[in-house]
C-alpha cells in the first residue's frame, strides 16, 4: 500500500459506477428499476463494487479509506450530474435513495478498511513460548 492517489480514486470510482450504471441499465431493460427490490439491488450491487475497489487498492489506513470512500462518492456524484441530470434533470438529486448510495460508497471504504486490517498477519498476536 502507498498511501492515497487521486488517480486510483478516480480510477475505481469510475470502475464502481460503472458496475452501478450497468445494474441499472439491466434493469430497466427489463422493466425492473422501479421499486424497493430495485433500490436494494442497486444497494448491494454498490457495496460490492466499492467494497472490491477498496480491496483491491489494500488501504489499512483510516484516514485513506475515508479518502477513498468520499473520493468514490464524488466520482459517482459528478458522474451523476453528467449522465444522469441531462435526461432526468435535477430531480434525480431529490431522491433520499440516491444519497444513500452515496452514504455506502462512502461508509463501503471504511469497512473494507478494518477486513483487510483484521485479516492481515500483523493483526494477530503471536504465541511465544
Amino acid at each position: 500500500m502507498l498511501g492515497f492517489s487521486y488517480r486510483r480514486t478516480l480510477f475505481w470510482g469510475f470502475v464502481t459506477y460503472s458496475a452501478v450504471f450497468f445494474m441499472w441499465t439491466v434493469l430497466s431493460t427489463y422493466g425492473l428499476s422501479s421499486g424497493l427490490g430495485a433500490q436494494i439491488v442497486g444497494y448491494i450491487v454498490t457495496f460490492v463494487a466499492v467494497w472490491g475497489a477498496t480491496y483491491s487498492i489494500g488501504t489499512t489506513s483510516f484516514l485513506d479509506a475515508i479518502k477513498y470512500g468520499a473520493g468514490f462518492a464524488i466520482v459517482h456524484i459528478a458522474l451523476d450530474a453528467v449522465v444522469v441530470l441531462p435526461t432526468i434533470g435535477a430531480a434525480a438529486f431529490y431522491s433520499p435513495y440516491v444519497w444513500i448510495g452515496y452514504a455506502i460508497a462512502l461508509l463501503t471504504s471504511l469497512l473494507a478498511m478494518l477486513y483487510i486490517r483484521l485479516r492481515s498477519p500483523s493483526s494477530v498476536p503471536e504465541i511465544v513460548q
